[in-house]
């Protein structure tokens, strides 16, 4: 490679891991990425991205321009394929084939043999809601742009824990942030936007418009903080057994001879774990409080659920050690405490009602009324959907009652999914997450293989499993799936199982371990 464009190629990789930072952290501030310039703020990070990578791969050798494939890449091209089909001009025989009732929610829009019928137009499109459509294609094309470009960023192990470490600090951070609202907050928004309809205080919701995305947020990050502590505890027990080792052999071969007394400060790695461990360990204790103190029992559900796989995951491996257990046991202790000390009746109150039936239209007014309403839209328009983005026009059709709110979204995550995108929505789906768990298999197939790089390669299960446990248990109740905040952390995770899939492939496959540290 020329030296002469090294300098260059590290400026272009700083920029590029400077957007995705923004992306990750700074888009989050903009209400979650909720409405229309969260979104665009997330957008434009991206495309900063998109240009860095450009710019580094035209500056490489041609040799070295290597573009790496996942097996995703199928399922974002058919998602593609399928918004794209929703916004296409059709003649009106193939429209109805594919949305027969079409005719009766659209009467003005096509023709009729009642001499009495007025027609203003001819509809085209398969999408009740083209405009939404399209504004919903390009948030598409960021997430699948976003995928992309960073599976081209993860080229070893390294790279993907340095992202994973990312994501525990940067939840302790938007934690820190939403814990300060919660107690020394003005009413607005990150002290500074005032929600014409929201407040914050009551619960801890961050920048978030709903209390229950930021506890998603949180349980996205409840397993990389924990393989962090884990990874913090692993690598001190190994200095311990290096240093114990050394000093057997110093003894065998300095016996006899006189040593002076070691100082104060002096210890073992054991007695003097990282300053980043304690950091961790308490951000750690933070955010599971401040999951408890939004009261959201969806948010809260999913935080256990993730925790709970990413524990359980690490005791089938075998990988955490008696101090980890110890940790977690204390870490959870102390958030007890906490919980205990400011708002414990409330939070019994609302996760009392998890276990009733009746309890499902206090979610949210109208919960109920409106998934029956959206399963009937499903009943009618599951052949090609109702458009991406059309939620907010078309539920109100199918409602048998009147509620003062509106919905702008659909209260879940498969529901809308279903009545927006189809049958085949619902395959892209299903594909998605079976290609995620041919991933993890690899991942956790590599510590059977005698690598050095299998040890580095198999601690990927736990943080991973449990974001995306985190993702599909709350998308029952909520709409997370439609929110740019959480939905970058989900695809950040899915970029990384990808990419360490890949390399637990080539280390495993190849005789020589591959360049992964």
């Amino acid at each position: 490679m020329d030296e002469a464009r090294i300098p260059a190629l590290r400026v272009t990789q700083a920029a590029f891991d400077i957007a995705l930072g923004c992306a990750l952290f700074a888009a989050p501030l903009f209400m979650g990425g909720r409405g229309p310039l969260g979104k665009f703020v997330f957008i434009v990070f991206v495309s900063c991205m998109a240009a860095a990578w450009l710019v580094e791969w035209w500056l490489r050798p041609a040799k070295h321009r290597v573009v790496r494939w996942t097996g995703a890449e199928w399922i974002i091209g058919g998602g593609l394929l399928l918004v794209v089909a929703q916004l296409l001009p059709l003649p009106e025989s193939i429209l109805l084939t594919i949305s027969p009732h079409m005719r009766d929610l659209l009467p003005i829009w096509f023709p009729s043999s009642d001499p009495q019928h007025h027609q203003i137009g001819q509809w085209q499109t398969i999408s009740f809601a083209p405009d939404a459509t399209r504004h919903a294609l390009a948030v598409y094309l960021s997430y699948g742009l976003f995928f992309f470009l960073i599976v081209q960023r993860i080229q070893r192990v390294t790279d993907a824990e340095r992202l994973l470490r990312w994501i525990a600090y940067g939840a302790i951070g938007l934690s820190v942030i939403g814990m300060a609202q919660f107690l020394f907050g003005n009413g607005k928004f990150l002290w500074v936007y005032e929600h014409p309809f929201r407040a914050t205080e009551r619960v801890v919701k961050g920048p978030f418009q709903n209390q229950n995305h930021f506890a998603q947020m949180m349980a996205l990050s409840i397993g990389p903080l924990l393989w962090l502590l884990l990874g913090y505890l692993r690598s001190t027990r190994s200095e311990d057994h290096r240093s114990a080792r050394s000093k057997r052999q110093g003894r065998r071969s300095h016996r006899g001879r006189q040593h002076p007394a070691p100082s104060f400060r002096s210890g073992s790695p054991s007695e003097l774990l990282p300053l980043p461990f304690y950091v961790t360990a308490f951000g750690t204790g933070l955010i599971a409080t401040s999951v408890m103190l939004t009261y959201s029992r969806g948010g809260f559900l999913a935080f256990v659920v993730a925790a709970a796989t990413a524990l359980a995951i690490f005791a089938w491996q075998r990988s955490g050690s008696r101090r980890f257990w110890i940790s977690v046991a204390c870490t959870a202790s102390v958030v007890f405490v906490s919980v205990l000390i400011h708002g414990y009746d409330t939070l019994t109150n609302r996760l009392a009602t998890l276990g009733e039936s009746e309890s499902l239209e206090e979610l949210s007014v109208g919960r109920h009324s409106l998934w029956n309403a959206m399963a009937e839209a499903i009943s009618l328009y599951w052949r090609g959907g109702t458009g991406f983005g059309s939620h907010a026009d078309v539920y109100p059709l199918f409602m048998n009652e009147h509620y003062s709110v509106r919905f702008t979204h659909g209260e879940s995550g498969y529901l809308p999914l279903f009545m927006e995108g189809g049958i085949f929505a619902i395959a892209l789906l299903v594909a998605s997450i079976l290609l995620f768990l041919y991933w993890i298999w690899n991942i956790a197939g590599a510590r059977h293989h005698q690598h050095p790089e299998a040890n580095h390669i198999t601690p990927f299960t736990a943080p991973l499993a449990a974001a995306i446990m985190a993702s599909l248990v709350h998308s029952i109740g909520d709409f997370v799936w439609y929110i740019t905040a959480p939905m970058s952390w989900t695809i950040l995770m899915l970029a990384v199982a990808a990419s360490v899939a890949g390399i637990a492939r080539q280390t495993t496959t190849n005789n020589q371990p591959s360049q992964v540290r």
